[in-house]
């Protein structure tokens, strides 16, 4: 994949260092001119050029002169000019810190490295920005749009692959509260979670826990009965899919606002999909069942109807292979809609459609970056329609995810050694 084009810096910062410029070269500016007027008439036998050196010097916090000027002017720039010279210097040196992260890095300490700065990653940086945590970011690619969000942002970054010893060491790993890998793959993120343990699992007395994104099911099944850690670091797994899915059922459609609703539609059988389905079921565990349709364009009823059968609530559930934007008129009273495909725009559609031509109690419409403020208040409000940002429902739920907002403890870690308490996804 070709790199894009880096910009070199923001327009925000942009104007705010032509701004600096401008003042010190006109502050600069006056105090020679200053100099250059009064000294002639403060010590009558310096030369011009000798003005000019004597006004120079006073940046250095420098003069030679045996009395003190009489001048106001002169005794103004005495003072003046030591002033901009050190406003030049605490600028240039958090100007170095800010675009040098390492050096950054050297002082600090009980921050969290983020590993993977795609959605997920930035997603956990502005959250612990928020909190006044301090945050070290690592990509493989430095890209334009990246290091515009980084500016915006004011994260740290490192550049090189996340899995490398001597970067994560460079990161502080040491010294950090946690470390989070969320990459979108799987594997890459649990052998970072292993490397970083590798280099931290021995004599620690701080508890600490190493985080890694897995999305797989069967991996993290696996990797459940192989995570065994017992001493001051921990591994833990999580799944935003998953923490999505737990805080829309348990936010938007729990025991109480399901009252009434008989049947569930569940449309788009991706992996939110998939985790809404296994939490929608595990939740009425107890409760009275509801029958539950699952809708997509691809044939995944061996997938739906294996999973159903496993959680036991088979013969509740059904599958339709159909266009979600496409489907006959079969809403009514007592139905409640989950539109939860991967596709914003797909999703809206769908919405549209049913908010035009049907009657139901309920309709859920998963968003990762809608909705406008403008089709929220039209479409939702008037046709009984909740828009979810899926970006929301994540960051609700990784607030509880002990030890990066809150520091760990040795209770955290044992959980952790325990095979059930191994996937965390609340």
């Amino acid at each position: 994949m070709m790199n894009k084009p880096r910009t070199i810096k923001s327009k925000t910062h942009i104007g705010k260092y032509r701004y600096q410029l401008g003042f010190w070269i006109s502050a600069i500016g006056l105090v020679i001119a200053i100099g250059l007027i009064y000294f002639p008439q403060e010590f009558n036998d310096k030369t011009r050029w000798e003005t000019l050196y004597y006004t120079l010097r006073l940046f250095i916090f420098e003069h030679d002169h045996a009395s003190f000027p009489t001048r106001i002017p002169l005794i103004l720039i005495y003072f003046i000019a030591p002033l901009i010279t050190l406003s030049g210097i605490g600028t240039a040196v958090s100007y170095l810190i800010s675009y040098s992260p390492l050096l950054k890095v050297r002082w600090m300490k009980d921050h969290v490295i983020v590993c993977g700065m795609g959605r997920t990653g930035r997603l956990f940086a502005n959250a612990l920005k928020s909190d006044r945590i301090n945050v070290i970011g690592i990509d493989l690619i430095h890209s334009s749009d990246l290091e515009e969000w980084q500016e915006r942002d004011n994260v740290s970054m490192l550049t090189g692959d996340f899995h490398s010893q001597t970067l994560l060491k460079k990161a502080g790993v040491e010294r950090a509260r946690s470390v989070i890998y969320t990459s979108g793959d799987d594997l890459a993120n649990l052998e970072g979670a292993l490397a970083a343990y590798g280099m931290i699992g021995n004599n620690q007395t701080i508890p600490r826990l190493i985080w890694a994104q897995i999305t797989d099911e069967k991996m993290a099944d696996t990797a459940r009965f192989f995570l065994r850690t017992s001493d001051n670091i921990g591994i833990r797994l999580f799944d935003t899919y998953r923490i999505a899915a737990e805080k829309m059922i348990n936010k938007h459609f729990s025991h109480a606002k399901r009252k009434g609703v008989r049947h569930v539609d569940i449309m788009g059988f991706g992996k939110f999909g998939r985790d809404l389905l296994e939490i929608l079921i595990t939740d009425l565990s107890g409760h009275p069942p509801l029958k539950i349709r699952v809708i997509d364009v691809e044939d995944f009823e061996t997938e739906v109807m294996g999973l159903a059968a496993e959680l036991a609530y088979v013969e509740h559930v059904e599958f339709k292979k159909a266009d979600i934007r496409d489907l006959p008129a079969l809403y009514h009273k007592g139905k409640a809609s989950f539109i939860c495909t991967d596709d914003d725009l797909k999703n809206l559609t769908a919405a549209m459609s049913l908010a035009r031509r049907y009657e139901t109690d309920h309709i859920y419409v998963r968003m990762s970056q809608w909705p406008l403020a403008a089709v929220s208040e039209h479409i939702g409000d008037k046709h009984g329609i909740k828009f979810i940002n899926i970006s929301e429902l994540v960051l609700e739920g990784i607030k509880h995810l002990p030890g990066i907002f809150q520091a760990a403890d040795i209770h955290h870690i044992k959980r952790a050694a325990s095979p059930e308490f191994v996937i965390l996804s609340n």
